[in-house]
């Protein structure tokens, strides 16, 4: 599945024109792929996935900006997400 969206998340990255730091809400992270391009660009990150699975994955993958309090990977459908 990652190859399936890479292009696609890292082009929507782009568009997206994060200049400065932002926090940035990635819906639906599955393995932790885009979380981990946002990371590395400096941004703060809060992944959502419905698998705990994934969660599981993307949070070892993404392990040291989790421990260091830049990414948050949250079990949830996204319906009860609070701003």
């Amino acid at each position: 599945m990652v190859k399936d969206t890479a292009i696609g998340n890292d082009r929507a990255i782009e568009l997206l024109d994060l200049s400065e730091r932002s926090r940035v809400l990635d819906g639906g992270c599955g393995q932790g792929r885009t979380l981990a391009t946002l990371l590395a660009a400096g941004h703060d990150v809060i992944g959502v996935a419905p698998s705990t699975a994934m969660v599981s994955r993307a949070s070892r993958r993404n392990r040291h900006a989790v421990a260091e309090g830049r990414a948050q990977v949250i079990h949830t459908d996204g319906r009860e997400l609070q701003a």
